[in-house]
């Protein structure tokens, strides 16, 4: 498939994710979340172990697993749970050294970088906000949303092609068109205690955008704000995940071992098996992996936006 009809067919993901997002957002979420998130972990961890990680040292990416670990244990430990925004802000530090040639002044910077968040984290209470960006929207919209068009701005600015920009656009265009007033997308009483374990991430957004007003479950689940905001996210994580399948052909993801393959689709039918059997209980299974395969991906989102700025600067030259 070339470039032209891979970007009209990630166009038509988009299109379709957009229009499923407006009609039943947290049916369409908690479906692609279940479903297509397993296998969208399982494959590209075992991408980017082929790709060595995008780190200029492997062995470097064992830093990243430990701090995910901790991540992981703090929040199933009581008391705990506010130094995982300082962890994940930790492994963020550490990804982008491990961009790096072996220099000691990067590590010692990331390490005084580190001082100071841990610091500031423990001895003083950062702004809500912070918190939330760093514990919340970084594992989940920034990592599904962000760096998704970031992937698509870097895809058409090394291959120039109008299909890429437009592909672009129309995937700029579906987030704005979640925020325009049309009613329907409502939860059913039914499914209201299974989402019950995200609505944390639809409040926080809905805090973003009006931070004036206290919000409560009742307007996740019923206002129109609330539906604006759960369209939003579930066009993100749809789409997020489509795209990844779309591209199998290019980053050839699917060239593994049969071994490895059989061991990634009989954890992906256990997965999806524990969701169907309860949706809880498929969360907490698959709670690690889930952070662990964001984690892992931190040095490819670094490395992705240091090419935009390249090709960035060459346009302007």
């Amino acid at each position: 498939m070339n470039t032209d009809r891979l970007n009209y067919l990630n166009i038509g993901l988009m299109l379709a994710s957009c229009l499923a997002a407006f009609v039943f957002p947290f049916e369409l979420f908690l479906f692609a979340y279940a479903v297509f998130g397993p296998l969208h972990y399982l494959t590209e961890i075992s991408w980017l172990e082929k790709k060595g990680y995008f780190a200029e040292k492997k062995i470097h990416i064992w830093l990243l697993v430990v701090l995910c670990v901790a991540v992981f244990a703090v929040y199933f430990i009581a008391g705990l749970e506010s130094y995982a925004p300082l962890l994940i802000l930790a492994a963020f530090v550490i990804a982008y050294v491990m961009q790096m040639k072996e220099r000691a002044s990067a590590w010692m910077g990331a390490v005084g970088i580190i001082t100071i968040l841990a610091i500031l984290f423990i001895g003083y209470k950062p702004a809500q906000n912070v918190q939330d960006i760093a514990a919340l929207l970084i594992p989940t919209i920034i990592h599904v949303f962000i760096f998704t068009g970031a992937f698509i701005l870097v895809g058409s600015l090394k291959s120039k092609s109008k299909s890429g920009y437009l592909s672009l656009a129309v995937f700029i265009a579906c987030a704005v068109s979640f925020f325009l007033p049309i009613q329907g997308g409502a939860i059913s009483e039914g499914l209201r205690p299974i989402y019950a374990s995200f609505t944390d991430l639809n409040i926080v957004l809905l805090n973003f955008f009006a931070p004036n007003r206290t919000w409560s479950l009742s307007d996740v689940f019923g206002s129109a704000a609330g539906i604006a905001v759960m369209r939003f996210i579930a066009f993100a994580y749809t789409y997020h995940y489509l795209n990844w399948f779309s591209k199998t052909n290019v980053i050839r993801w699917h060239d593994i071992p049969r071994s490895r393959m059989l061991f990634i689709l009989a954890l992906w039918v256990l997965s999806v098996a524990l969701y169907a059997q309860d949706y809880s209980l498929g969360l907490k299974a698959l709670f690690f992996l889930s952070l662990l395969h964001v984690f892992l991906e931190f040095p490819l989102n670094f490395r992705t936006f240091r090419t935009i700025f390249q090709e960035l600067s060459l346009m302007v030259r």
